[in-house]
């Protein structure tokens, strides 16, 4: 080889070595460690790296972080109420008093049961401690809401839309049957709908069967057939439906005699004195809703245990 080729060679070997950066100091395996990512800078790691000489930024020996984008959560932190876990005991919020929340999308005061939140701190706005709102989309649906007639929405969340039991005292038709408070046979029996001149309700519908006594009643009601100086008891019924009904006194142990009136006015729907032997029967045509006072009265003066059937 030339020497001129031998100089050349040296010159590029001289002007390589100038151009690379020195190398970092190197350490054996007995000096590596191993190190873990610390990615919010709390000192404590989560993520494997691998071993290296020196951790760098972000790096640290130990694997112990609970939450690695939180640097409130370490095995160092104090618990405080913020729904994390800070003390990475596998606890969240330990040591406050957990309440339980419903979103409330609706702004009605009732929420949603299927959002759920457990804190120890009010979320704020949106937010309730009641649960039993059937629809959190519509504002006018909340428990005790009053129930608005072919909207098609359970407006007082019983499970029902359109169809609930008339309240007896709001001017609502609440059932939407187009019968409105007491004339509504769900109000048979209603404190709200008694009339003054009976003594008491009958259960509603078309079949009533029910037993009581005349003896030590007053005497109210004169009716207009047989003779009658005797102790009453009146009955308030409301009709369900169109129709005939017959009224019985069977099974009474005295001698009754029955009428009907509409209402407490002095019309007459009917009266009898004896049918079956010594007891009572009428038939009365009504409509749905009729207010019908039914009288059980005695003979002469009879007074006694009664049985009343209406079918």
């Amino acid at each position: 080889m030339s020497s001129s080729h031998t100089y050349r060679t040296f010159v590029l070997t001289l002007a390589l070595a100038c151009t690379q950066e020195p190398a970092g100091p190197e350490c054996s395996p007995y000096d590596e460690v191993f190190v873990y990512v610390d990615a919010d800078g709390d000192g404590f790691g989560a993520d494997a790296i691998g071993y290296v000489c020196t951790p760098g930024p972000n790096e640290v020996t130990n694997n112990v972080d609970c939450d690695d984008m939180e640097p409130n959560s370490n095995p160092m932190s104090e618990e405080i109420c913020d729904l994390l876990d800070n003390n990475c005991d596998g606890q969240i919020d330990e040591g406050f008093p957990i309440l339980f929340y419903y979103p409330d999308a609706d702004g009605d005061g009732f929420g949603d049961r299927d959002g759920e939140l457990q804190s120890c701190t009010d979320p704020g706005d949106g937010w309730t401690f009641d649960s039993r709102d059937c629809n959190d989309d519509e504002a006018g649906a909340f428990p005790g809401g009053t129930e608005v007639c072919g909207n098609n929405i359970d407006d007082d969340c019983d499970g029902r839309i359109d169809d609930t039991l008339e309240s007896c005292n709001d001017g609502f038709d609440n059932n939407c049957d187009g019968l409105v408070d007491c004339d509504d046979p769900d109000c048979n029996g209603s404190s709200f709908c008694q009339l003054p001149c009976v003594d008491g309700t009958l259960p509603g519908g078309a079949q009533v069967s029910i037993s009581g006594d005349t003896s030590g009643e007053s005497n109210d009601f004169t009716p207009t057939c047989g003779f009658s100086n005797a102790p009453d008891v009146a009955l308030q019924w409301v009709a369900p439906s169109a129709g005939s009904y017959i009224i019985d006194t069977q099974g009474s142990s005295f001698d009754t005699v029955l009428q009907a009136y509409e209402g407490c006015s002095s019309i007459s729907l009917g009266c009898n004195d004896d049918y079956y032997g010594v007891q009572s029967r009428i038939s009365v045509n009504v409509q749905a809703g009729d207010i019908v006072v039914i009288v059980v009265d005695g003979y002469s003066s009879n007074a006694g245990s009664f049985d009343l059937n209406i079918h």
